[in-house]
């Protein structure tokens, strides 16, 4: 059976694209045999891939999420202007009232914006050169140096920045700007306290509910990410990933063929056996490792369902199962007798056994597997994960290396099991290797646990990522709710100084001060979670082992975002109440 592999054109039904693909199919001579074509849907062939399309995605998510950290501290450079403008209200109104334009207004604290957004931007730039020698150091999961990756200062990268530099100018200057411009002179040249105040108050609870709702989209999204990085490193494979250790080789550019490829392995695996601290070692595909020869199409005789079945294939060596730590279920494993020349044989997992012999055990009987024909099973082994997490039900067939060595000798891999520090012996590893013929390419040495970190690496660069944004964003807000209730305490200083007076208690000040600005901040967590009840299907495809809405992380970082904002509120609150009456109608 052969497979093809293709792509319908739009308006173009599976049926019609079957019937066409018959007529292409059909003899060209008597002498050639009749072939049935089918059409199958490649999902229900489960074969894993990383696109680019998907890497694309994440990066734009990680752009998302930076975006949002700056709409967070713009939102609280913009409450601080619009405080420190409210205290040039005084100059605003003698300039308006000597004749000075609005227009002229304008463009004076957009200026002086301006003028601040450069200052800014430019130390900004000036830490950004010196991050990025720091973060050069660093080493990604999969083993890249971050400074092996090309960051060239360029043209557009300039002038994103200088767009980027504008646009929060703008962002924290011009809301405050035009809350000056409809100030009225004479109520305020005639000391009235709420001439033209009342659209700043509302401008300052709209940004101080806004920073909260940003915070918690991402703090929610950093908790998830924490989550799913747990899950991730914690999940069963099918293997034991913390006592494995390997190193995969190819033999397509050495002379290596046939016996001399049997010997290779049979004297590591000797060299190896003799180490202290390894208690077994084989030779084989490995799962999650990315070496297996890839996937087959398996078809049993009499089937008539023409399904896509497509199964991992791994070649294994003498001890398999026990090194690698997959563990049987019934039958018997690959033995010494399973060589060249004799009845083929395979070890099926269980999701391929229930899939090709439902209701009946799959021993002794018989599967074909281009080029292989006629191979019996003898063997049934638990299921795992052989290409990434998420993978749901995968097919995997095993076949002893010795009854298939053209098709397993291209490509190889040495696998250990470690009785101690699987980390420590990977070198020792690679300097066997080296040491019995240094022509033979090493394409990669690890532990399995390093590959379940890089497989990890959405997981991980998000939870790292996430937590340290939203971290930033949490302190930003903390300094936004800070700042508001600090400057309503100032505010409002006379009237608390005739509240305590007139015998108000501490509680009593101290709620007056705190209701309005929980009341904003409340709101704020209100939009937050419903946005992130919103957006959270964005990065469901890069979570695992925890739903995109799980109700106790939102459960739990709502309350404890509450807290925190309750906290930074506090301290200005508890001043409130501690002024003197005397010294407040004073002012």
């Amino acid at each position: 059976m052969d497979l093809i592999t293709g792509k319908l054109r739009p308006g173009v039904s599976a049926a019609r694209a079957e019937a066409g693909l018959t007529v292409l199919a059909a003899p060209r001579s008597a002498a050639e045999e009749s072939e049935a074509v089918t059409l199958v849907p490649t999902a229900s062939a489960a074969l894993p891939f990383r696109s680019r399309a998907e890497t694309e995605r994440f990066v734009g998510l990680l752009v998302a999420v930076v975006g949002l950290v700056l709409l967070v501290g713009c939102a609280n450079l913009a409450g601080l202007m619009l405080a420190r403008n409210e205290h040039r209200r005084g100059e605003a109104a003698i300039r308006v009232a000597l004749g000075v334009s609005r227009f002229r207004l304008l463009r004076l604290f957009l200026t002086e914006t301006f003028l601040l957004a450069g200052s800014g931007s430019l130390a900004g730039l000036l830490v950004s050169v010196w991050l990025l020698q720091v973060v050069g150091r660093f080493v990604l999961p999969g083993g890249v140096s971050i400074g092996a990756l090309d960051f060239e200062w360029s043209g557009s990268l300039v002038a994103c920045g200088l767009v980027a530099a504008v646009a929060t100018a703008l962002l924290c200057g011009l809301m405050p700007a035009l809350q000056i411009l409809r100030i009225e002179a004479l109520p305020v040249l005639q000391g009235h306290p709420m001439g033209g105040r009342a659209g700043a108050g509302r401008m300052r609870a709209v940004l101080l509910a806004g920073q909260v709702a940003m915070t918690l989209v991402l703090v929610i999204g950093a908790a998830l990410f924490v989550r799913s990085l747990r899950a991730a490193v914690t999940a069963d494979v099918g293997v034991d990933v913390d006592r494995i250790f390997y190193a995969s080789v190819n033999f397509s550019t050495s002379r290596y063929e046939g016996a001399r490829v049997a010997s290779f392995y049979e004297s590591l695996v000797a060299r190896m056996g003799a180490v202290p601290g390894v208690e077994r070692v084989t030779f084989g595909g490995l799962p999650l490792a990315g070496n297996s020869p890839g996937v087959r199409q398996v078809d049993v005789r009499g089937d008539t369902q023409h399904l896509l079945r497509m199964a991992h294939v791994f070649f294994c060596g003498p001890e398999y199962l026990p090194t690698v730590g997959l563990a049987l279920r019934s039958g018997r494993d690959i033995g010494e007798r399973d060589v060249a020349g004799a009845q083929p044989v395979a070890l099926v997992n269980e999701s391929l056994a229930r899939q090709l012999w439902p209701g009946r055990s799959p021993l002794g009987e018989r599967f074909t597997s281009m080029p292989l024909q006629d191979v019996l099973v003898v063997g049934v082994v638990s299921d795992g994960k052989y290409r990434g997490f998420r993978e749901v039900g995968g097919f995997a067939i095993y076949l002893p290396w010795a009854q298939n060595r053209e098709l397993a000798s291209f490509n190889g891999t040495i696998i250990g099991r470690a009785s101690r520090d699987a980390g420590s012996l990977v070198s020792l590893l690679q300097r066997e290797i080296r040491a019995f013929d240094p022509g033979v390419p090493i394409l990669g040495a690890s532990t399995l646990e390093h590959r379940v970190l890089t497989l990890a690496m959405p997981q991980q660069m998000g939870a790292s990522l996430l937590s340290g944004l939203g971290g930033l964003a949490l302190v930003l807000a903390i300094m936004g709710v800070y700042g508001s209730v600090a400057y309503a305490v100032t505010r409002r200083t006379r009237e608390v100084g005739i509240r305590i007076a007139l015998g108000a208690s501490s509680a009593a000040i101290v709620g007056t001060v705190l209701s309005r600005t929980l009341l904003h901040a409340g709101v704020g967590t209100a939009a937050g979670v419903g946005a992130t009840f919103a957006l959270t299907g964005l990065v469901e495809q890069f979570l695992f082992g925890v739903a995109p809405r799980d109700p106790a992380t939102f459960v739990a970082v709502t309350g404890t975002i509450v807290l925190v904002i309750l906290l930074a509120g506090l301290a200005p609150a508890l001043r409130a109440a501690r002024i003197a009456p005397a010294i407040a109608l004073a002012e």
